[in-house]
């Protein structure tokens, strides 16, 4: 449901950079809450994962944010077409990952 948001947001004209305070909190949060699930399904620490989700978060955030502002600027694409190429990325990318879960075995 939060992707599902952010994909539909970020085409909205005047909506904050994801770069801003808000934002880039929510994205931390975000990236953190979804480290510490995937680690807890696996059956490794929470804590690891939340640090690794926000790491994540954090990278993903200023990565694109400056790959995508390079890419219409300067290369002069459209950029809706760099924001559908971005979010199927990244959907792509999360889809992956959760169907690379190794569940941990739960005691009988």
């Amino acid at each position: 449901m939060l992707s599902a948001t952010e994909i539909i947001t970020d085409k909205i004209p005047g909506v904050p950079d994801r770069t801003g305070p808000f934002p880039f909190g929510g994205r931390l949060v975000s990236g953190a809450a979804c480290g510490a699930l995937l680690s807890q399904v696996e059956g490794k620490r929470m804590l690891t994962g939340a640090i690794l989700g926000s790491v994540g978060a954090l990278v993903g955030t200023l990565v694109f944010f400056n790959l995508r502002q390079w890419l219409h600027h300067e290369m002069r694409l459209p950029d809706p077409l760099i924001a559908l190429a971005e979010d199927a990325l990244c959907v792509g990318t999360g889809w992956q990952i959760v169907n690379s879960l190794q569940p941990a075995q739960q005691p009988d």
